[in-house]
């Protein structure tokens, strides 16, 4: 009705607010710099880094950059491990107004060189741990490594443009090709106003930044508590939360709903923590209510949003005293959702229809409009004259009669995965050009025990036998490790539907755990250890007669199952075992004959502890525990990780090649 399309426009999206557009994302952040320069900016590891410290050496970064050529408006490629130089290295592009574009140095070469080879990056920005993981042989582009000391000359004033590009992504595209999405300064500087004036202050003293720069989400956990005078405690990811010395220092938690289940399940949240910022994927009532059996949570945010969009585009405040429906929220600052129908106009209130996002989140269309993107802008309804432009999300919902969105799920082949956003087009488009497979699906499946998998089903040449390791290996190389399929399954004829498509309702019901076998015997030494480690792997995995041999991530295992793997072994062994470990000895017997070879009593992790040498640090942290002293013969372990070579999948992907001498293993 008319009435419903007006509440619809000037209700639900009422949300415009003016915001200051003369200063930078850089300038706020040089502005906190200026007030409290021995302000903590950063907690990484057992360091701190003060507000002064970081501009310090974004200043370097920026005047090394300004020397070799960079220039306004250019694109800066950053390959760096996570530390606070990454985030140094962010703040130095804005200082030139210039965009950064993560590079994963994980990523395959092939997906690393697609996109190097995207126009208008002038420069790379690594360091001697991931240069040699870039294809810098099939590329032109100069290679600036960080030094520790780096030395700092003036620049000339830049002219701030709220135009320019502040960063750009890569999401999996339907076409089969990653989709290039750009974000300019305009619509950052509205999500950290929208921050500054919605977001609890005292939750923004202690942010855990633990998504990757290739996602959007880490804009928020990063930009919005530098800018306004807060800390981010840096993490390599959400899941290693327990482990953090300064988990006590965390006041807003930021992850994925499946990280913080699995999370406390664990181990339960630490006291300090007071607001919660889900987003990546669907959010349930069962979760929400298990996150405020915390007392000290205040308020949990589902946050929605699109990498196309900023970021977020609407948010949900839970509280306690919340109704019990779990929403999409509304629209935040300058922001409008409609929902449509199929003739692009407003669907009545309860009705469901599409979701388009407008307003000044939406980058400008003119700059970053390509191929795989062209058919998700309109034309804004009703504001047809002002060129504004509307992104059709390819998610559908309705509008309560509140002016909340409640999300029912895609409308198309795009998924969500703990948190990672998938088009199975773009798996289905790589598998099936390996040239021994005919026909390829790929479904997310629903499993009691293991959670959401992606399963791949294939039909191959003249039916050969493919192993499901060197499928690993093959689609390893060409996409990111979080869309290899956990299994493979080959058919010998794809099942149909009346139309002559494939079937992915009648592929869902078709087995795709490995079959049972007879166990291979586990030997006298390591019988109580290789015993205990299948037990509570069947439990957890609910595949029966478990192999010494097997590993437990081509069983259907995942990083979100190892806090849960690592609680039981820790109950029924008494021994307290390294998250990191299991990735480091997937199979039962390597497991085993880890425990066998480690006292870990004498190598517990310490919890929450710094170590610090200045005295204005240690007043800074009058609340943190310090590590008591230790004689000069002590050594404790911190903790140990490496890292495959880029065409190596997995362990078992490993030792297949060393097994054939190939020399994929150069570092």
């Amino acid at each position: 009705t008319a009435n419903e399309k007006d509440r619809i426009i000037n209700e639900f999206n009422n949300t415009e607010i003016s915001y200051p557009q003369d200063a930078s994302c850089y300038e706020l952040f040089k502005n906190q710099v200026k007030v409290n320069p021995d302000s903590i900016a950063i907690y990484y590891e057992m360091k701190t880094i003060s507000y002064k410290q970081l501009f310090t050496r974004a200043e370097n970064i920026a005047s090394y950059l300004y020397d070799v050529g960079v220039r306004p408006n250019q694109y800066i490629a950053i390959c760096l491990e996570r530390s606070p130089d990454l985030i140094a290295s962010l703040l130095a592009c804005f200082k030139l107004h210039c965009a950064y574009v993560p590079l994963d140095p994980n990523l395959p070469q092939s997906r690393l060189l697609r996109i190097l080879n995207e126009p208008g990056i002038e420069a790379i920005i690594c360091q001697s741990s991931t240069n040699s993981k870039l294809p810098l042989h099939e590329i032109n582009i100069p290679t600036i490594r960080l030094e520790e000391e780096l030395p700092l000359h003036n620049i000339p004033t830049i002219e701030f443009d709220i135009r320019s590009p502040s960063y750009r992504l890569f999401t999996s595209g339907s076409t089969g090709e990653p989709k290039t999405v750009t974000i300019f300064q305009s619509n950052l500087l509205n999500l950290l106003y929208w921050a500054k004036d919605t977001l609890n202050p005292e939750s923004l003293k202690g942010v855990l930044a633990g998504s990757s720069i290739n996602f959007d989400a880490s804009v928020l956990e990063i930009f919005v508590p530098l800018c306004w005078g807060g800390k981010i405690i840096l993490a390599e990811s959400s899941l290693h939360y327990h482990e953090l010395p300064a988990k006590n220092q965390i006041k807003m938690f930021t992850g994925t709903p499946s990280a913080i289940a699995k999370l406390i399940q664990h181990a339960p949240l630490s006291s300090s923590v007071i607001d919660i910022f889900l987003s990546g994927e669907g959010l349930s009532k069962d979760l929400v209510e298990s996150l405020f059996s915390f007392k000290h949570v205040k308020t949990i945010i589902n946050g929605y949003g699109l990498t196309e969009l900023t970021a977020y585009s609407s948010v949900d405040f839970i509280s306690r005293e919340n109704d019990g429906q779990i929403t999409l929220g509304k629209p935040i600052s300058n922001t409008r959702i409609y929902i449509l129908n199929e003739l692009l106009e407003h669907a009545p209130i309860g009705v469901i229809g599409n979701i388009f996002i407008c307003g000044a989140g939406v980058p400008y269309l003119d700059e970053v409009i390509n191929i795989s993107l062209k058919n998700s802008y309109f034309p804004e309804i009703g504001n047809e004259d002002l060129l504004q432009y509307m992104f059709k999300t390819g998610d559908i919902g309705y509008y309560l009669p509140n002016g909340r969105i409640i999300y029912l799920g895609r409308a198309d082949s795009q998924i969500k995965l703990r948190g990672y956003r998938i088009e199975l087009l773009e798996i289905e488009r790589v598998l099936k050009q390996n040239p021994h497979i005919v026909q390829a699906a790929v479904v997310l499946i629903n499993h009691e025990r293991l959670e959401k998998v992606l399963v791949a089903y294939f039909t191959s040449v003249e039916n050969q036998e493919i192993s499901s390791t060197e499928l690993s290996i093959y689609l390893g190389e060409l996409l990111p490790n979080y869309m290899v399929p956990t299994f493979f399954v080959k058919l010998d004829n794809m099942p149909l539907n009346n139309s002559g498509k494939i079937d992915r309702k009648t592929l869902s019901q078709i087995p795709f755990l490995p079959e049972n076998k007879k166990s291979t015997r586990t030997t006298e030494d390591n019988f109580t250890y290789e015993n205990e480690i299948i037990e509570v792997w069947q439990n957890i995995l609910g595949i029966d007669n478990i192999d010494r041999f097997d590993s437990f991530f081509l069983l259907g295992g995942h990083s979100l199952l190892i806090p849960e793997v690592s609680l039981r072994l820790a109950q029924r062994l008494d021994k307290k075992i390294p998250l990191v470990e299991f990735f480091m000895h997937p199979t039962v017997t390597e497991l085993a004959n880890y425990l066998k070879s480690k006292d870990h009593n004498k190598n517990i992790l310490p919890s929450e502890s710094f170590i610090n040498d200045t005295a204005e640090d240690k007043t800074n942290r009058k609340n943190i525990n310090v590590l008591p002293e230790i004689d000069d013969n002590d050594v404790a372990i911190i903790s140990l990780s490496f890292r495959l070579p880029n065409k190596i999948n997995n362990s078992e992907a490993l030792w297949h090649n060393l097994s054939k001498h190939e020399s994929l293993i150069n570092e």
